[in-house]
């Protein structure tokens, strides 16, 4: 059975798709996108966990009742899912990009960050990639993040040569993205402004990135734990 929800689980929270999914809530609680997360469940517990953003979707599934997530699906329509690579094959999905997912435990005692301008940011996160989804046009990421750092679902870092990102929920974070100026790298900032963000972070911190920036992450204390993908019907 699939469920409208108010209430997420952290029974499914082991994967960087509940990561993302239990940060738009933090994000959005109280606001008319609540109205946007879905829960399956059956005699068991929990198998599913759902949420829509724009026109993507986000999904963490333990791979139970394929065939039940696959008409549900089809029904509140999408233009593309984030989920683990082994639930979009289940699913017969189209992989559109891959990613490394990429874990290391946070603190214990998190230290908040100052929220930065937005466009300060946006021109920071611009400098250079970590091999994260691409950014957003400013007219589309701007209300976004601006409303994620005011109610502290997000932690950034904005500096003349460099930048980073990261999504919170209650328990962990997101790393969304980690920039540097090409003519400053190699000097440790990268490094610097990662540490620094995951001091900012409750517990436990997910990154995703390509291939490129895998030993980036490991280097700083991540371990490998699986592979992400953005997919579509086909």
């Amino acid at each position: 059975m699939i469920t409208l929800t108010k209430f997420l689980p952290y029974s499914l929270a082991k994967k960087v798709s509940a990561a993302y999914i239990l940060s738009l809530k933090s994000a959005f609680g109280g606001t008319p996108l609540e109205e946007d997360f879905w829960v399956q469940t059956d005699e068991e517990g929990y198998c599913a966990l759902i949420s829509r953003c724009g026109g993507r979707l986000y999904l963490c599934s333990n791979g139970m009742h394929i065939e039940e997530l696959k008409s549900f699906l089809k029904v509140i329509g999408y233009s593309e899912i984030f989920t683990e690579e082994d639930t979009a094959r289940a699913l017969g999905l189209n992989i559109v990009s891959r990613f490394n997912v990429l874990y290391r435990r946070a603190s214990l005692e998190p230290s908040p960050l100052p929220a930065p301008d937005t466009s300060r940011l946006y021109a920071a996160l611009s400098l250079g990639s970590d091999g994260n989804i691409a950014l957003p046009d400013y007219e589309d990421f701007a209300p976004d993040i601006s409303h994620r750092l005011r109610h502290g679902a997000a932690a950034a870092i904005a500096e003349e040569n460099g930048g980073g990102l990261a999504f919170l929920y209650e328990g962990g974070g997101i790393i969304n993205g980690i920039s540097v100026a090409p003519d400053h790298r190699g000097e440790g900032l990268g490094s610097d402004i990662l540490n620094r963000l995951c001091g900012s972070i409750l517990y436990e911190v997910y990154a995703c990135a390509g291939d490129s920036a895998k030993d980036f992450y490991i280097k700083n204390g991540f371990a490998p734990k699986g592979t992400a993908v953005i997919a579509k019907e086909n």
